[in-house]
């Protein structure tokens, strides 16, 4: 199998619509297979088959969006003197 085989096919998948298509094109760009690597692109990709529901695209854009940190905010206590 070479290159062009895996190519047409998933553009044959994209010209469709298709979710796991549109997650393997974001794949492709994300690791930088046979083009430069570019994590926009990666995330428009992700994000079309999300929007289908697609699971495995929606935790691809969680990783790619990293840790998302809550801070805990503490009431301030009077201070007592002595």
């Amino acid at each position: 199998m070479t290159w062009k085989q895996p190519s047409i096919g998933i553009a044959n998948r994209l010209s469709k619509g298709l979710p796991e298509a549109q997650t393997a094109l974001g794949d492709i760009y994300a690791r930088g297979i046979g083009v430069a690597p570019d994590a926009e692109a990666a995330r428009a990709w992700y994000e079309k088959a999300a929007a289908q529901g697609h699971a495995p695209a929606e935790t691809k854009l969680e990783a790619l969006r990293g840790p998302r940190l809550v801070a805990t905010v503490q009431p301030l206590q009077a201070f007592s003197g002595a």
